[in-house]
């Protein structure tokens, strides 16, 4: 499951930023269905607008479906992300470093000259001048 997490960070990622913004929309449709249904509220009480009445009523009824539509989308993407959690808490501070191993263990050790120690180069410094 770690190579599969490793493999897809990048759509989590996505995912998550996608999940904000819907949070965010979310919101923002709460906003205007309460603004709708204090207009709807104001709206009923005056006679003659029976017309506007029912636009109103239309349109909270849309922004219900609408809100309703996203949350069921933001439950999937959360229980998405409750299911993949257990396995990232383990290997989330370990990922940048084990890949790093994983390809560095596949090369020849040629490749990787010794670091020569700091107190040794001062030394090669001095003595040339």
């Amino acid at each position: 499951m770690v190579d599969f997490l490793r493999l897809y960070q990048p759509i989590l990622e996505r995912l998550r930023s996608y999940r904000e913004a819907m949070q965010k929309e979310i919101t923002s449709l709460r906003s205007s269905l309460a603004t709708v249904n204090g207009m709807l509220e104001v709206s009923k009480g005056i006679e003659g607008l029976a017309p506007r009445v029912q636009q109103l009523e239309a349109d909270g009824q849309e922004l219900e479906g609408r809100i309703n539509e996203k949350m069921k989308m933001a439950n999937k993407i959360d229980d998405l992300f409750n299911r993949v959690r257990p396995f990232q808490t383990g290997s989330q501070g370990q990922m940048g470093r084990d890949s790093l191993s994983d390809v560095l263990s596949g090369m020849p050790k040629d490749l990787f000259p010794d670091t020569p120690e700091p107190a040794k180069e001062v030394t090669r410094k001095a003595g040339s001048r």
